[in-house]
Order: structure tokens, then sequence, then C-alpha cells
């Protein structure tokens, strides 16, 4: 009959005896080589099914920081998940690439980044989109500027200096196709063929549309704040000089504010120098009486009073909401 602790010494001979390489597995790590969902810091996004990785399965390389002479791996199983391009780091055995995996597999080393080459770019509204591109490598570095970090190379393998943030651009990138979206081309009244000075006409006079649209704009603002203004004065709930005073206010682009205040004050009817005679001679003796007051001593003195000054006929009645 064996005993436990018997079995347990066995054990641990045989697997003492084993070959080296069945003493543990190395799990691969994945990295995220490129995020299609993700802007980068030079402005744009890259489609990852517009990838051309046959140059790149031939030889793909893992660099360390974009250096040709740092080669400290390959990459294996490059595939696309959840429109994100994935791969797997396999190092290579030397001291350096020895180091940057221990560093790797602590998670002191987490950034990957791409080189690419573009061949199309296609503009929407929220941002550039590289369409078709060429995968040349993938670099473990230190620190990646986004999520989607990329360098770009010309046929040369010269880095290009290219951002889609402030349209700076070398020579180099003039082989790239750049694509307007249909909606784009349709707002621009292009033809289907269109060129690249085709383009630069159409922008150049939507830009004189914009401006014509934005003065005519600021004009009907103006002429909507002077006749705002103008009632006002009509309406009693400001006086003319109040008028100019707003009118200046309004020039520095605090509109609402005003009119604010003035739709704050009570209407205010401005009563004619006829309406004035008129309600002396109507209400000589009067002026205490209210609305009341004359339909109980005066009443066809009130319908008088209703059609020939109608101002302070108002104002009576608005003794009875008092």
């Amino acid at each position: 009959m064996c005993h436990r602790g018997t079995l347990f010494l066995k054990s641990a001979i045989y697997l003492s005896l084993l070959p080296s390489k069945f003493n543990f597995i190395k799990m691969a790590k994945t990295f995220v080589l490129s995020d299609g969902q993700k802007i980068n810091s030079k402005g744009y996004k890259i489609s990852v099914t517009g990838g051309n990785f046959d140059r790149f399965t031939q030889n793909p390389v893992m660099l360390y920081m974009h250096t040709d002479e740092d080669v400290i791996g390959k990459w294996e199983n490059l595939r696309i998940e959840n429109n994100k391009l994935l791969a797997d780091a396999v190092f290579d055995s030397s001291e350096k690439a020895k180091e940057i995996e221990r560093k790797v597999n602590s998670g002191f080393l987490k950034g990957c980044s791409i080189g690419i080459i573009i061949k199309e770019v296609q503009f929407e509204t929220e941002c550039a989109i590289v369409t078709s591109w060429e995968l040349l490598e993938a670099s473990i570095v230190a620190i990646p500027s986004d999520p989607g970090a990329v360098v770009l190379y010309n046929e040369k393998r010269e880095v290009l200096n290219f951002n889609f943030n402030n349209n700076q651009k070398e020579t180099q990138m003039a082989e790239v196709v750049f694509k307007l979206s249909q909606k784009t081309v349709e707002s621009l009244k292009l033809d289907a063929e269109y060129t690249p000075k085709d383009v630069e006409l159409a922008v150049a006079e939507k830009d004189k549309e914009i401006e014509t649209l934005k003065a005519n704009l600021k004009a009907n603002q103006k002429q909507a704040q002077t006749d705002y203004l103008n009632a006002a004065v009509k309406a009693g709930k400001i006086s003319e000089t109040e008028r100019l005073s707003f009118e200046k206010m309004a020039e520095k682009g605090v509109f609402e504010d005003v009119k604010a205040m003035i739709d704050a004050k009570a209407e205010s009817p401005t009563a004619t120098l006829s309406d004035m005679v008129q309600k002396t001679s109507q209400t000589a003796g009067r002026e205490t009486w209210d609305y009341l007051k004359w339909m109980k001593e005066d009443p066809k003195g009130l319908a008088k009073l209703k059609a020939e000054n109608p101002k302070e006929f108002e104002r009576l009645q608005e003794t009875l909401n008092k």
C-alpha cells in the first residue's frame, strides 16, 4: 500500500526528470497594434480593414522604438478583432530582447506603435480616415503618444512629418491619394472625377458663401435689435436716451442681457400731446377716479373716454387689478 507522501515524492522526481521545455508554458503577449476607433495625436483614424499586410507578414519584425538596429523579435497571429489590429509578441533570445520582454511581462512596458505607408485618405466631418495603407513594422515603445500611435514612412522607408491637425505635410506625401466623403463632394458640387484644383476652387467659393451668410446674419440681427428697441420705446418701457445706451450695449454682444432687462420692465404706453389734452378735458376733477368709480358715476363718460382716449381707458382698466 502506497502512502500519500510517497506519491508526492515520486511525482516530484518524475517532473524533475522531464526535459526543460516541459517545465513551463510561455504565454504569448498580445498587443493592440492599431485601434480603428481612436483618433491619434496627428488628427486622423486608421481603418484597420484598409491595411495591406503582405510585405509585413513576409518579415514581421518587432522593433524597439522604431529603430531598425533594434530587432527584438517578431509578431505572430496578426488579426483584426473588434475593429482593432492585434498581434502576439515573440521575443528574440538576445540580452536586450530578454530585458525588454521582462519589462513587458512585468507591466513596465505596455506601449506599441506601428510604422505605415499611407495610400489613401478620406475626409469626414469628425476627422480624416486613412482608408488604404501598408504596414511595414510594429515596435514596442516606452511612451506612445496615444492608443493609435503611428510612425509614417514613404516607399524609401524615410520617416515623414505629417499632421492633419495643422495641415503640415512634407513633399514626400505627394503620392498619397486624398478622397472626400460623398457628402462633402455633394456639398462642394464637385464632379465625380474631381481634381485637387477643383477642390481648391470649390472650397474658396464655399468660403465666400459662408462669409456672405455671416454678413447677412449680422445685418439681420442688427435690424432685429433696432426693431426691438424701437418697440420698447413705443411701449413706454424705455426712453429714447435709454434706447441709445442699450443700443451701444447690444453692439458689444450682450443683447440677450439687454433684452432680459427690458422684458422685465412693465409697459407704460407713451401718451401723445393729443392724449394729454383729451385726458385733461375729459378727466378734469376726476383724476382720482378709478374704473369702478367711472362705471358708477358716469358710465357714458367712460364709454366716450374709451372711444376718444383709449390709452387713458386702458390705464383705468388696470386699476381693476390693483
